[in-house]
């Protein structure tokens, strides 16, 4: 799964300032998170069928005409929960948002797969590392009889992630799918397959007319709701659906949302304000965006994707003097960062020439063998040439 940058949704900001500018604030939204790189997720099981993640609410309802659904509320969004008795007796439960986006999708299986016949699923999680084994009905062991052990797998594409849950009977060579959970990367925290509500052995009773335990409602407390909307601003910061509308304003909404309900996690609170000043640059509010990235470096005054942000702001606002001070900082507390080392060259050119040549340099030493940066390079090693005839 691989975390695209929201910037290029920007045409505004390439109307504000020069190409190599756009090109530096283009890419300062920071690394991408760890779960960017994940195994193969080939299958030849066809689980979401004609229901696809990052469709609205209206077209899963059309799809899903005739079926008995029962609706919830998820938080701030919709919990969509139904069964479907052919061909697989499956239960499924869909996941929208404020934007009534799909966000994610849980099938749960109560008679199991067989995946004999599936030799590409198979394969796909023979490469696949384990994420957690647990036992299914530990009530067996009271028994005396060894209960079946289910192994939680994840793998992902380009902005969803996969769970599969796989139940492996003792004595028996085969192991059947109980329960698939497919989401947009950014809402995996919310929802994890391992929920009582997803993995209870009991047989299912009818959505029509049934009540869920309140044990089973996700919560609806500030921390959840905080977390919902930080996951909503990444999905749109992220474009982890490439066909929505208004992603800047929807990641500006969603930030600002999470940080007034209250997120807990410094880390996180850090992050949603450096966000929300990305996504307000990205409108060309540059003195708000300043005022939220230095939110975020109160909180985290060592984050060097911050730092060049901060300094990349500073520059659209014509302020290369100040934007020198961020860019040394976070070029000092990671010396290989390329991207802010060019910015802290387009700093220098106005103020110190010499300098500008010597941080060109060093980037173009770094990206020598970076194909991603091929543009870039290019840009910089034409200032470069400039700057050494004029000095």
């Amino acid at each position: 799964m691989v975390y695209r940058d929201f910037n290029r949704t920007i045409p505004l900001c390439f109307k504000l300032f020069p190409l190599w500018l756009f090109l530096a604030a283009c890419g300062s939204s920071g690394p991408p998170p760890s779960s960017a790189y994940l195994p193969p997720s080939a299958t030849d099981l066809d689980i979401l069928g004609p229901i696809q993640v990052c469709e609205t609410k209206g077209t899963s309802e059309r799809r899903l005409r005739g079926v008995s659904i029962e609706k919830t509320p998820w938080g701030s969004g919709e919990e969509l929960h139904f069964q479907v008795t052919n061909p697989r007796n499956q239960r499924q439960w869909l996941f929208f948002n404020d934007d009534d986006i799909l966000v994610g999708a849980v099938f749960r299986f109560p008679e199991g797969i067989d995946l004999k016949p599936y030799s590409v699923l198979r394969d796909t999680l023979s490469q696949l590392p384990p994420t957690m084994e647990f036992y299914g009905d530990a009530t067996n062991l009271l028994r005396g009889s060894e209960p079946a052990t289910m192994t939680l797998y994840r793998t992902g594409d380009q902005n969803s992630t996969t769970q599969y849950i796989v139940r492996e009977k003792p004595g028996e060579d085969y192991a059947d799918l109980l329960l698939t959970v497919v989401v947009l990367d950014p809402y995996e925290r919310l929802l994890d397959g391992k929920q009582d509500k997803f993995l209870s052995l009991f047989p299912a009773r009818s959505p029509a007319g049934s009540k869920k335990p309140d044990s089973q409602r996700p919560s609806k407390n500030n921390s959840f709701l905080a977390q919902q909307q930080f996951a909503r601003g990444e999905s749109a910061h992220f474009g982890s659906c490439p066909g929505q509308a208004n992603q800047t304003d929807i990641a500006i909404d969603a930030y600002r949302r999470a940080i007034q309900i209250g997120i807990k996690d410094p880390t996180r609170l850090a992050e949603a304000h450096h966000r929300l000043g990305l996504g307000l640059r990205n409108n060309g509010e540059l003195p708000e965006a300043r005022k939220e990235i230095e939110k975020s470096l109160q909180i985290r005054p060592l984050a060097p994707h911050v730092l060049n942000s901060l300094g990349t702001v500073l520059i659209q606002m014509d302020k290369p003097s100040e934007a020198i001070v961020p860019l040394e900082k976070a070029v000092i507390l990671k010396p290989n960062y390329a991207l802010a080392r060019y910015n802290l060259a387009g700093a220098y050119e106005a103020v110190d020439p010499q300098r500008a040549i010597e941080q060109y340099e060093t980037y173009l030493a770094l990206v020598e063998d970076v194909p991603e940066e091929s543009t870039r390079a290019a840009l910089a090693n034409d200032r470069l040439n400039k700057l050494k005839q004029a000095y």
